[in-house]
């Protein structure tokens, strides 16, 4: 049903693109999204399954928690991680996943895992720097894009970031996929910093860049301990509502807002203690790629190498569900 739900939506979607000029169809899209994610199996409207395909990255964001990943072995195959992603839709129910890293586009196999994953039916979103696309198809099995673009200022983003790339560059990749992939859901990913690029102006050159490319500015709480450089939640919420944006939908992890034409996500770090603290149960699902499943910021884990390179479904379900939080938490 959801399927065909989806295709439909795409299809839709498409047509309204080509509509360009009627800004009311840009607003039909964004509503046909909310609707559709608040209606998907609760597993996967709740909580996230993200494959951590990589710790390895070219940047040094300074406060970045590498979805807490501390392995650099490459122990799981492409055709692994499209077994697991499969079982996981046929038998609980979730057919959207996030492929993260470290970087994702250093895994020298990243474009046949996207591949794999995509024959099994699966959204696919990537979280990526895109520093290193150098051509915008390697991106074309994915539904959506999360793109760290944590500032439009060089300064700014060369200090958050610790890349020597600029970040003009950057830009000029995000409009050339754009243009070569003119469906593909662009999020422009922002970590909110204090006095760093949380003042008024800096979010609001994101916006008008993301409307004018046809994306959507996010913005996300800062994990970190220095409370001093956290601007939470809330206070986001606060800025962009002094912006002249209001709200559309809001969940448990993020709330939607649009001002005309534009549309900004504001959603909660699943890293932060404060966040994990006031939620109701757990987040994220992530398999690391030596193996590894845990949820959040829990140190447990639970590896099921062996049963993914033998293909014990029973074993791996039957795991995976007693291995997380009760079914009152989901």
């Amino acid at each position: 049903m959801w399927d065909s739900f989806f295709k439909s939506w795409k299809e839709n979607k498409c047509l309204y693109y080509k509509k360009s000029e009627e800004e009311s169809a840009k607003i039909e899209i964004y509503e046909v999204e909310v609707v559709f994610f608040k209606r998907r199996n609760i597993m996967e409207t709740t909580h996230e399954l993200r494959l951590v395909i990589t710790s390895e990255c070219n940047y040094y964001c300074y406060f970045c928690h590498k979805e807490g990943c501390g392995c650099n072995k490459r122990l799981l195959v492409p055709k692994d991680y499209q077994y697991v992603a499969k079982i996981l839709k046929d038998l609980l129910g979730w057919h959207t996943l996030t492929i993260t890293g470290g970087e994702p586009l250093l895994h020298p196999s990243y474009r046949q895992i996207c591949k794999l994953l995509k024959e099994s039916g699966l959204r696919i979103t990537t979280v990526t720097n895109l520093s290193l696309l150098s051509n915008p198809e390697t991106l074309a099995y994915n539904d959506q894009i999360n793109i760290s673009l944590h500032s439009m200022d060089a300064e700014v983003y060369k200090k958050i970031t610790g890349s020597k790339i600029p970040v003009s560059q950057i830009i000029d990749k995000i409009k050339a996929i754009r243009t070569n992939l003119p469906i593909l859901d662009i999020h422009l990913n922002a970590t909110i910093i204090r006095n760093k690029n949380d003042d008024i102006k800096s979010m609001e050159n994101l916006v008008q860049f993301a409307t004018k490319i046809d994306a959507k500015a996010k913005f996300i709480d800062l994990a970190s301990e220095n409370t001093k450089e956290v601007v939470p939640y809330e206070e986001i919420k606060t800025k962009v509502s002094k912006m002249g944006f209001k709200k559309a939908s809001e969940e448990d992890w993020q709330s939607y807002y649009k001002r005309d034409i534009d549309r900004i996500i504001i959603t909660k770090c699943g890293f932060s203690n404060q966040n994990i603290e006031h939620s109701n149960g757990y987040r994220n699902l992530f398999l690391y790629s030596d193996g590894n499943f845990k949820y959040d910021k829990k140190n447990a884990s639970l590896n099921l190498l062996k049963e993914i390179k033998k293909q014990d479904t029973n074993t791996i379900v039957n795991s995976i569900k007693d291995f997380l939080p009760p079914a009152k938490n989901i």
